[in-house]
């Protein structure tokens, strides 16, 4: 299984130069998040961050952090301000959020995700796993 690949959605002509160093670093795209990716218990999750603000950028720094420590992380970072239907559409009311979208049930986390052992009890990425391949949470 591959780490965790992170992707900013966004309008592409709209990348500015902060936007293309964060662009740069990211390979891959994210998976359809509307199910699993080709990766057996891969994990889908969205961020929702807002322009440039200093909460949102440490949310993505620690976000790449915790991706790194797991397998099969696709995560999609979006700003709410380039896609508000996306931040509709997930019921987004605050940033930044993180939502795990894939294996259901959908879980939130709000906040800079600064303790990542709180940030993947809550998302219970481990019980996720386990319930995608048929076991019993961890």
């Amino acid at each position: 299984m591959s780490r965790g690949k992170v992707v900013r959605a966004g309008p592409p002509g709209r990348v500015g130069r902060a936007r293309r160093a964060v662009y740069s670093r990211h390979v891959g795209l994210a998976a359809n998040l509307g199910g699993p990716s080709d990766e057996a218990g891969a994990y889908a999750l969205r961020l929702y961050v807002s322009g440039r603000a200093a909460s949102s950028a440490r949310a993505v720094r620690n976000l790449e952090r915790i991706a790194a420590l797991l397998e099969g992380v696709e995560i999609e970072v979006i700003d709410v301000r380039e896609r508000p239907e996306l931040t509709e559409e997930d019921k987004v009311l605050a940033t930044p959020t993180l939502i795990r979208r894939w294996p259901p049930p959908i879980r939130k986390v709000i906040g800079d995700l600064s303790d990542a052992a709180l940030v993947v009890t809550s998302l219970e990425l481990d019980a996720a796993r386990s319930n995608a391949e048929g076991g019993e949470p961890a």
